[in-house]
């Protein structure tokens, strides 16, 4: 089933040009909350997932070790915004066992004004011994469930289970992440049932790549679009857009209030996937955008992107676990996505 064969219910407004930068965020302060994006640049993964496009096995442990000390310079200066922050660090593999990782959770954890830090992990290690020294009031997770890997499911599941629940409980914020593989995609229901009973919030993933020879979401049926629809009912636009809706031209606050800055170089973009240049995080005078902007890809692939989509601000609060969203009492044009 192709895209363009879905019906997509919510006709957005399409804006034109892109708003000039405003504010300087390095000099002019603000009390409005930014998310930025930089990823992590690991690859180091103890999981081998059928359905991960990555090569964990090819990984260069010397050039990765480089990778992350200029990836912690950029960080740090990340954190000289004048502006309260939610960092979401992205990775390539597993961070739970990257010691320079915790080692910038643990600065940030002293910095008042960061508000949160995001990041996926499968929690397949013991986070309560690891996190030491970093505030996990301030942790958000987007914590991946891949029972393929599990060696004793019943086991590795309470653990998993456990672990989520260890974080909740000191503030933290979860949200558990299920892929929606052919294989596993009938599982879903039984796994949020799990996790409902302990009080824990759990999502998927549209799958996005090829499987046994087919490309998805293409390849989805009309019956799968039908029950992933069931599965986001409280928010049918993250379906939409996942499932490859046209993003192109509608409103949004990528550049505003989010920006996506490269872990190599420290170039700024608006967001992951439109990718338009907004400067050097390393230039004084970088700014954000003042309005909301047309989106300039046709795809906004992930959750987190999506959540930044002007219609769904007005709908839902964003919290630091960026896959996690807060129904507002009412609609609410002009909204901030933190506020």
């Amino acid at each position: 089933m192709t895209p363009s064969e879905l019906r997509f219910p919510v006709d957005l407004p399409v804006l034109g040009a892109a708003p000039a930068p405003g504010a300087r965020i390095f000099q002019d302060p603000s009390d409005v909350p930014l998310l930025v994006s930089c990823n992590c640049p690991t690859t180091l993964c103890n999981y081998r997932c059928s359905y991960c496009y990555l090569d964990h096995d090819a990984r260069d442990g010397a050039r990765e070790g480089r990778a992350l000390r200029v990836w912690e310079r950029i960080v740090d200066r990340i954190a000289e915004i004048r502006r309260p922050l939610f960092l979401a660090i992205g990775t390539q593999g597993e961070p739970l066992t990257v010691k320079p990782f915790w080692d910038v959770l643990r600065r940030l954890s002293a910095l008042e004004h960061v508000r949160g830090f995001w990041f996926p992990t499968n929690l397949s290690r013991p986070i309560e011994h690891l996190a030491e020294g970093v505030d996990i009031a301030k942790l958000g997770l987007t914590a991946s469930l891949h029972p393929s890997e599990f060696r004793n499911h019943d086991r590795d599941l309470e653990a998993f289970l456990s672990r989520c629940e260890w974080v909740r409980e000191r503030g933290g914020d979860v949200v558990i992440n299920f892929i929606l593989t052919p294989d596993q995609f009938g599982l879903f229901p039984a796994y949020r049932w799990i996790a409902r009973e302990r009080g824990l919030p759990m999502t998927a993933n549209v799958f996005k790549g090829v499987y046994q020879g087919r490309s998805y979401p293409e390849s989805y049926t009309k019956d799968d679009h039908a029950r992933i629809e069931e599965f986001f009912a409280d928010r049918p636009l993250v379906h939409d857009f996942m499932s490859g809706r046209s993003s192109r031209g509608v409103a949004c606050n990528a550049g505003r209030d989010l920006l996506h800055v490269d872990e190599a170089t420290g170039a700024v973009w608006n967001c992951p996937f439109a990718l338009e240049p907004m400067g050097s995080i390393f230039d004084d005078e970088l700014a954000v955008r003042t309005s909301a902007s047309p989106c300039s890809t046709d795809w906004c692939k992930c959750h987190w992107t999506i959540g930044m989509i002007e219609e769904m601000t007005q709908r839902f609060r964003r919290t630091k676990s960026i896959l996690n969203y807060e129904p507002r009492e009412e609609l609410t044009p002009g909204a901030r996505p933190f506020a």
